[in-house]
């Protein structure tokens, strides 16, 4: 399993990517998994016990990504809340 860390203030976002269970998975904070909401077949996002985002799993990620594309992470940065 790949993972890679982009660090933003206090959050720490780790990106893995797992070929053989074919999904990716975006950690966006630490957090106890309380439950999670299925977007479509291939989405589900986790939350914990008071609604926080834990992350976002995408299941068979290389249908949607080519596998060349998976390699690298590109990450732009500042990000700004947009009000």
């Amino acid at each position: 399993m790949d993972r890679h860390y982009c660090f933003l203030g206090e959050m720490k976002i780790e990106i893995s990517l797992d070929l053989k269970a074919d999904a990716l998975y975006i950690k966006f904070q630490e957090g106890r998994f309380a439950k999670n909401k299925k977007i479509d077949d291939d989405t589900i996002i986790d939350f914990d016990s008071k609604g926080r985002l834990l992350g976002i799993e995408i299941l068979n990620i290389t249908r949607k990504v080519p596998l060349k594309d998976l390699a690298g992470v590109s990450i732009k940065l500042p990000l700004r809340a947009r009000s």
